[in-house]
């Protein structure tokens, strides 16, 4: 079981700001953590994620709902993501979990693989799934997307599975390094295999001039395997060197040009290249987590500077875990993490 102190005084915040941060540190380090009524539908979905996959309970107020910490034990199973979020909502923190728990984690999940405003289940695969095995070379991180789903109506599924580990070793991402490569997919669903090609020209059209390795995969989907709804949309990924990456998501609205959405995602990527360290702002706070849960070194992140959001992640690591964060004049961001131990995990 990964455990902390377990002295520990609960932790009460009102209202749902970082919300699935919040709760997954509550389990890691063993503190219960009380949060303020209303939570959203989604909300109460991930709750129930993290019930499924460990021996967390749930207690409920007039005004809060407290979260009891238990065992982390891995899941097999199914799990129904619903359509208010992206599966991708769920998916972003769930490494911190799976590699502490006792056993393996071999999840399937339903709902939409692709909306706006959330993380695409292609950049979990591409980005968050590499940086895991950066971090931990001798966890399994996989994801394989068996149906598409756009919104409204979902009906996507995602295949996921994790080993966990006895720890994580500290390591640091100090060196900002130009773009090696951009690459991406632009998949479609119940729509012509060419508005892929069309968003590729859009995003060729932009990028082109700035660099020539740019490799976009084609992904149609028919059938069953399309979805309850039509849509399409692009994910490009910058590489840095051997390490660092930043990450765009695009999804078309109805109306819009394929063309149009390819100019508007690789602009955005320029912006997120422009404004971000070695890593993309929007894949920073999984790598903060993961530092600030690892052991045996100083951890070193190059940023652009420390956001509200980070400052706020970082006031939770110290609260839940104890680690401290601070960022120098470099906009270098330095930790020593708390070293967790998974002394559940079960020896074949």
């Amino acid at each position: 079981m990964a455990r902390l102190n377990k002295g520990m005084e609960s932790s009460q915040r009102p209202g749902c700001q970082s919300f699935r941060e919040k709760v997954v540190l509550s389990v890691l380090s063993g503190k219960p953590t009380t949060l303020a009524l209303p939570l959203h539908g989604y909300e109460e979905v991930f709750l129930r994620l993290v019930q499924q996959m460990s021996q967390t309970r749930v207690e409920r107020g007039v005004d809060w709902v407290a979260v009891q910490p238990g065992s982390i034990l891995g899941t097999q199973g199914r799990f129904d993501c619903g359509e208010e979020r992206g599966i991708g909502y769920f998916l972003e923190y769930l490494p911190c979990l799976c590699l502490f728990a006792a056993d393996r984690t071999e999840l399937v999940l339903t709902g939409l693989t692709n909306t706006a405003g959330d993380v695409s289940v292609d950049a979990v695969r591409t980005v968050h799934s590499r940086i895991v095995k950066l971090l931990v070379p001798d966890a399994a991180a996989d994801l394989k997307i068996n149906r598409r789903g756009f919104g409204p109506n979902g009906g996507g599924e995602v295949a996921v599975k994790y080993t966990p580990v006895t720890r994580i070793e500290g390591r640091s991402f100090g060196k900002d390094e130009r773009v090696s490569r951009v690459k991406g997919i632009a998949c479609t669903a119940r729509v012509a295999p060419q508005m892929a090609r069309r968003m590729i020209l859009g995003v060729r059209a932009v990028l082109s001039g700035f660099l020539p390795d740019i490799f976009i995969h084609v992904d149609a989907f028919k059938g069953d395997e399309a979805g309850r709804s039509p849509g399409y949309s692009v994910c490009l990924v910058s590489e840095c060197g051997a390490s660092g990456s930043h990450f765009i998501d695009a999804v078309g609205a109805e109306g819009c040009c394929p063309e149009d959405v390819g100019r508007e995602a690789a602009e955005s990527l320029l912006k997120e290249i422009h404004h971000s360290g070695v890593f993309g702002r929007k894949v920073l706070r999984l790598v903060f987590m993961l530092l600030a849960l690892s052991g045996g070194a100083v951890c070193r992140v190059k940023i652009q500077k420390a956001t509200r959001n980070e400052k706020e992640l970082f006031a939770l690591l110290e609260e839940f875990l104890g680690v401290v964060y601070s960022v120098d004049s470099d906009n270098v961001a330095v930790c020593v993490g708390c070293g967790l131990r998974n002394y559940s995990l079960r020896v074949d």
